[in-house]
């Protein structure tokens, strides 16, 4: 008959097992512990530069670098989509026509602009604002965005219009937004919500770099 195992062969055994259990440890609980450091690392994404953004790969490296993880990249990957998704803040890029309000909507933002004046250029911008469906639109020159030129440009517009559009889309502009939240979610400047309240429209704004949202681009 065979003999029997030795006591080495069991402490062999379980030293095996003990270090298989330590090196990997039960998925739902490592999930638990690092779900929440993912989704701090995303939503600070929001705020950065697009090309200063955290990729599932750059995250997967700092929690290998940072916070000791020993799992797969693929893992990771996973509970990055799946935080994104939570977040809405994962899309599919796909461009389709926009289908305007025939009535009320529009459309405002600044470009860079030089005039002459008096036979000297100067160097400024030009506010725009376009009627989404009739494509009327109105531009004014500034020499600056400051917050004054951007109230005045609107209640000139409206006296040329005649009216006030019931909502205007935006890019994020500092005049009008005091902090991007998550998704279309805005934080807004408070002399610009007391604005949008006098005259009695409301606000919409793109998403961060997607200024393709406005459907026309730059006027």
């Amino acid at each position: 008959m065979p003999g029997r195992p030795s006591a080495k062969y069991f402490m062999v055994l379980w030293k095996r097992s003990h270090v298989t259990n330590e090196k990997f440890p039960h998925p739902h609980r490592c999930k638990e512990q690092f779900l929440p450091i993912i989704r701090e690392w995303l939503v600070e994404n929001l705020n950065a530069p697009p090309k200063q953004r955290y990729t599932a790969s750059r995250i997967f490296e700092r929690l290998q670098e940072e916070k000791g993880f020993t799992g797969c990249d693929s893992t990771v990957r996973g509970w990055v989509r799946e935080i994104k998704q939570q977040l809405n803040i994962e899309r599919v890029e796909t461009y389709v026509p926009l289908e305007h309000d025939p009535v009320g909507r529009a459309q405002c933002d600044w470009t860079p602009a030089t005039v002459k004046i008096n036979g000297q250029d100067i160097n400024g911008d030009v506010f725009l604002i376009r009627f989404s469906n009739s494509k009327a639109f109105y531009v004014r020159f500034y020499p600056h965005q400051r917050q004054e030129a951007f109230f005045d440009a609107h209640e000139k517009a409206f006296l040329f219009f005649n009216g006030v559009p019931q909502s205007i889309l935006y890019d994020n502009l500092k005049t009008a937004v005091k902090r991007v939240l998550i998704g279309r979610k805005r934080e807004e400047q408070d002399a610009f919500i007391k604005f949008r309240a006098h005259h009695g429209f409301d606000s919409d704004f793109c998403n961060r770099a997607k200024g393709n949202e406005k459907g026309y681009g730059k006027y």
